[in-house]
C-alpha cells in the first residue's frame, strides 16, 4: 500500500474541501414577457420593461412571466438559497403592496404569450395567467416581497425564493414552464421593472443561487 506524503495528504484534503464548498452564481431569465389587460392580444417579449400591478393612472393590469436559465448550474447541485432581484425603472403605484411569485403550469411560449393566451391557439384558464389551479400553482408560493409606494428606481430589489421549490424547476421534478409575478391586490400598485431585453445589463432581472455541487 503506497504511503502518502504530508504534501499529498494536504493536496487531497484541499481538493476535497474545495469540492464541497458552496458556490454562488447569478442566473438570468432566458426569456421574459409581460401580460397586459389593456392590450390583451399584444406580445411584449422584446420590450425593455416588465409591468407588474395595476396602473394608478389607467385601466391597465399587468403581470410578468419569465423562464429561469439554469444552464450554468451543474447537474446534481443542491440549492441552499435563492434570491430574485428585479430592478424598478418606473413608478405607477400609490400604495405599498406585496409582489408574489408562483410556478407557471402552462408550457408558455414567450414569443407568443399575451394577456389572452399562453401560446398561439391556447387560452389561459383565466386571462392574464390568473387561474391558481391550471395557469399557476397557487398552492405553493415561491416567494414574495413588499414593494413600497415610491420604490427607489434603478436599484435592484430582493425577493427570497423558496430554495427547495426553486430547485425542483432546475432538477426536473417540475417542468420549467417559468414563473409568474403579480401584485396581490392589483389596485393602483404598478411598478415597472427592467426586462432581460433592457439596454442596461445591470438592470436586468436575475436570481442569485447558492448551491452545493454534487
Amino acid at each position: 500500500m503506497p504511503i502518502l506524503t504530508t504534501s499529498a495528504l494536504y493536496d487531497r484534503y484541499s481538493t476535497d474541501l474545495i469540492a464541497t464548498q458552496p458556490v454562488t452564481r447569478d442566473i438570468p431569465f432566458s426569456i421574459d414577457t409581460m401580460l397586459q389587460s389593456n392590450n390583451p392580444t399584444t406580445n411584449y417579449v422584446s420590450n425593455v420593461a416588465l409591468n407588474i400591478g395595476k396602473n394608478n393612472a389607467a385601466a391597465q393590469i399587468s403581470r410578468a412571466w419569465g423562464k429561469p436559465d439554469f444552464s450554468t448550474i451543474p447537474t446534481g447541485a443542491t440549492f441552499i438559497s435563492s434570491i430574485f432581484h428585479p430592478t424598478p425603472i418606473g413608478d405607477f403605484t400609490s400604495n405599498v403592496r406585496t409582489m408574489r411569485m408562483h410556478r407557471c403550469l402552462r408550457a408558455v411560449v414567450g414569443a407568443q404569450a399575451t394577456w389572452n393566451i399562453w401560446s398561439t391557439g391556447n387560452n389561459w384558464g383565466t386571462a392574464g395567467c390568473s387561474n391558481s389551479s391550471n395557469d399557476y400553482d397557487g398552492a405553493v408560493e415561491l416567494g414574495n416581497m413588499s414593494v413600497p409606494a415610491a420604490p427607489t428606481l434603478n436599484v435592484p430589489m430582493s425577493m427570497t425564493v423558496l430554495a427547495t421549490e426553486f430547485q425542483k424547476l432546475f432538477d426536473g421534478t417540475y417542468t420549467n414552464n417559468g414563473i409568474v409575478l403579480f401584485m396581490d391586490t392589483q389596485i393602483d400598485d404598478l411598478t415597472q421593472y427592467a426586462s432581460q431585453d433592457n439596454t442596461t445589463p445591470a438592470y436586468r432581472p436575475y436570481f442569485t443561487v447558492t448551491y452545493m455541487p454534487r
